[in-house]
């Protein structure tokens, strides 16, 4: 039994990575704002991520008997689609706090968690091919994505100085996904986003990948995820 925590639990990807995960017989706590799964094996912890002190404090209790530990920083949001003299910094604010600050802070309190020493801690991080190539009006999503996947080679560098073989993490970009996120972007003012004509077709001619088999595949092959330090160059579009 792997003891499973993901953020942004309750809908998209990570609904459907914490469904998996609950098919395998694994324990899952999912860390959002809403709960939709009610399954014996699930713990629902009620957060807003964007409240940075609490993701500071947060304690993850990492069961004895589970065999690994893992954490699927999934939870991120789009931002608002505007081209420059639009943006608020209020907005970028939001932005950074949940697609990069979030992420960090949890990886930071679950390397800190006590545990068995002889087993493994695997964090995923849920990045982007946005954080790679720049899309006009998501200066704010491209820009976290950004400086998530480079966190998590400079993190990657300080496990590597430290020693900490039982403790590794990654990030991936797992491609255009059907989830709610896709139906903001497609809500976007083509004034501010050039490529909303695209995006459109992608629902229409079923070309968006599903959830559930994203997140099998993702299962299926984790350990490979983890095999590679090259981490940008090879999971790019997972």
């Amino acid at each position: 039994m792997k003891q499973v925590y993901i953020t942004g639990a309750s809908k998209g990807l990570g609904k459907a990575l914490a469904q998996a995960y609950l098919e395998n017989g694994d324990v899952v706590h999912g860390l959002s704002r809403t709960n939709s799964i009610e399954s014996p094996g699930y713990t629902h912890h009620e957060i807003d991520l964007t409240e940075i002190s609490t993701c500071e404090q947060f304690t993850f209790d990492l069961h004895p008997d589970a065999v690994a530990y893992i954490l699927i920083n999934n939870a991120g949001t789009l931002g608002e689609v505007k081209h420059i003299g639009s943006w608020t910094a209020k907005e970028m604010q939001s932005v950074f706090e949940l697609n990069v600050m979030a992420p960090i802070l949890l990886t930071q309190q679950f390397f800190k968690a006590k545990s068995d020493q002889t087993k493994m801690k695997y964090v995923l991080h849920i990045g982007s091919g946005a954080g790679e190539k720049p899309t006009d009006g998501w200066m704010q999503y491209c820009a976290s994505k950004s400086a998530l996947h480079m966190a998590s080679r400079v993190m990657e560098e300080e496990l590597k100085l430290a020693n900490a073989n039982n403790f590794v993490q990654r990030v991936i970009s797992p491609g255009v996904i059907d989830t709610p996120m896709q139906a903001e972007i497609r809500k976007a003012d083509e004034q501010h986003f050039s490529h909303l004509e695209r995006f459109k077709g992608y629902k229409e001619t079923n070309s968006l990948k599903q959830a559930d088999q994203t997140a099998h595949k993702i299962i299926r092959n984790f350990s490979k995820l983890f095999a590679s330090t090259e981490v940008i160059q090879e999971l790019r579009n997972y």
